[in-house]
């Protein structure tokens, strides 16, 4: 039973609640992690003092293990646990982890639970400009700061084409089943957002998407610099395969 501890960052001045106060409201915990993924840590721990306080001795040993960089790529917690300690997991043959898709309330009386078939793929790539560097109080026709930031602005605003592969269309099928709901092809994204909330999700695996993330350019506050790159953009590639393309991209495959 494996989870992590660690959270990414938020602002408090985005919250209504302090993201680490763990505040219970009308019935929720409300917090950073309080999904992703304190609540199945929480859980397991609840399980192991349930099975101490009843003496419940499991037919085979049970291995506890949280992480505190999961968040920051594990270097440090399961990366550094594989590469020291493997005799910790020594006979253990399942893993149990973090959640591995979202249950959909459809109505009062149903909940499906979404069988996850596929995770995003990622390809690294890197967008580099070139210009004339020169003193920002002057006129500048060839800044490559702009040509980066403008090259990730159409990045981030374009719209892919509608790619179904098979496994999409056969959940498709389904929730057509479960809901009653149609989905055509020639108004797919109309009807996906029926689905409220779980629509962004699925809008995710019938296109590929591309997200700027971050972007780095210049060294001084009052220079151009002769040539910039952005940092990272997180997006979305057909069925996680890798590409080459020109683009800068944290890509993401479809699931």
């Amino acid at each position: 039973m494996h989870g992590h501890l660690d959270v990414v960052p938020a602002d408090p001045a985005e919250w209504s609640v302090h993201p680490l106060s763990g505040a219970v409201e009308d019935d929720y915990v409300w917090g950073r992690g309080a999904v992703d993924m304190k609540d199945m840590v929480a859980m397991t721990l609840a399980v192991a003092r349930r099975f101490k306080r009843d003496g419940v001795v499991p037919p085979r040993d049970i291995v506890f293990a949280f992480v505190a960089d999961e968040e920051a790529g594990g270097k440090y917690g399961a990366q550094w646990l594989v590469e020291n300690r493997p005799d910790l997991f020594e006979g253990c043959t399942d893993a149990v982890g973090e959640v591995g898709g979202f249950s959909l309330t459809l109505a009062e009386d149903r909940r499906v639970y979404l069988i996850e078939a596929a995770e995003k793929g990622i390809a690294w790539m890197r967008l580099r400009a070139r210009g004339k560097p020169g003193h920002g109080s002057f006129l500048h026709d060839d800044n490559a700061v702009t040509k980066v930031a403008e090259a990730v602005a159409r990045l981030g605003n374009h719209t892919f084409p509608l790619v179904l592969t098979d496994t999409v269309r056969a959940f498709l099928e389904q929730m057509a089943e479960l809901t009653g709901l149609e989905f055509p092809e020639d108004d797919l994204e109309g009807s996906l957002a029926k689905l409220g909330p779980l629509s962004r999700i699925v809008g995710a695996t019938v296109r590929d998407t591309a997200n700027p993330t971050m972007l780095s350019a210049g060294y001084k506050a009052n220079v151009i610099p002769r040539r910039r790159r952005r940092s990272s953009t997180a997006g979305c590639c057909p069925d996680g395969r890798r590409r080459s393309c020109a683009r800068s991209t944290h890509c993401s495959g479809r699931t």
